[in-house]
């Protein structure tokens, strides 16, 4: 069957990145960073090479380029981080990272995950949906009619910049999704993760691990533009938040883009260490093997 045939070859591309960005990381440009994927395939631990569970990750290719877009985000309109630190510093404190115990009390960082899917959603359009019976859809004071067995897609970025839903759509401003009194406003909804019987069923495990992941890095680090430079062209790199400066046919990531990490204070650096020198790295561990 088509599908079958295509199905085989989306699966052996996807094989293809994971092990082309283990070798990086294990042996290439990325090999002297200290990195989960080096982690997972040395062959010196008891366990030996566990690179082969890296693909098991393949269901946060989503939420990896939000993470992206996150990071641009901080470069290109960076006004609402010190709110966002400063009410993780109060929340949180200097002497642990952030855990989702925190994440109730930290109403700021959920709005920040929020706008993230919805400034730059990672994917440029949804899954097929098809009509059930004929309907007649109101769009801006103009009718269309859908037959029964229309193929419909859903527009993801259009619905996400929709400026009747969002004022200045392609400004990041997690406010947007806060009250005066800095709490989530309530019916939240977005099309990032499709909707209907063929909406997402990882999204609360996307949303999850990007809320930790935003609330840890805004907790560690500033996050800057690069000084100097581009190494390829000789000239001052070009940021670019515009349509033009995303890529990818159904995927919709940043094309790439230098960045500067600098952590808050020395403390914060010791932190991090320390969590990591006493973290469980071992994936069988972390993904122990079902048994029938």
């Amino acid at each position: 069957m088509p599908w079958r045939t295509r199905a085989k070859a989306y699966r052996q591309h996807e094989d293809e990145l994971y092990d082309r960005l283990v070798r990086e990381a294990v042996s290439g440009k990325s090999s002297g960073m200290n990195t989960w994927a080096s982690e997972f395939a040395r062959v010196d631990k008891p366990e030996g090479d566990q690179s082969r569970f890296m693909n098991q990750f393949a269901a946060t290719v989503k939420t990896t380029v939000a993470l992206q877009t996150f990071i641009l985000a901080c470069i290109m309109h960076p006004e609402w981080i010190n709110k966002a630190q400063k009410q993780i510093d109060d929340i949180v404190g200097p002497d642990h990272l952030p855990s989702f115990a925190d994440r109730s009390r930290l109403p700021h960082i959920e709005a920040v995950v929020r706008e993230t899917v919805r400034w730059r959603p990672s994917v440029r359009f949804g899954v097929p949906h098809e009509s059930t019976a004929d309907d007649i859809v109101e769009y801006n004071g103009e009718h269309y009619f859908i037959p029964a067995g229309t193929t419909v897609f859903d527009v993801t970025w259009a619905i996400e910049h929709d400026p009747g839903r969002y004022a200045n759509p392609d400004s990041f401003e997690p406010e947007r999704f806060l009250d005066v009194k800095g709490k989530l406003l309530s019916n939240y909804e977005t099309s990032s993760f499709g909707f209907g019987r063929r909406i997402c069923p990882g999204i609360p495990f996307a949303e999850q691990t990007l809320w930790i992941e935003i609330a840890m890095l805004l907790w560690t680090f500033n996050i800057r533009k690069a000084q100097g430079p581009n190494a390829e062209t000789g000239l001052a790199f070009r940021y670019d938040d515009s349509d033009a400066g995303f890529t990818g046919n159904i995927t919709s990531a940043p094309r790439d883009f230098p960045a500067v990490f600098e952590a808050r204070s020395v403390r914060h650096a010791e932190v991090v260490r320390r969590d990591w020198e006493n973290c469980e790295k071992d994936l069988n561990v972390l993904l122990p093997v079902a048994k029938g």
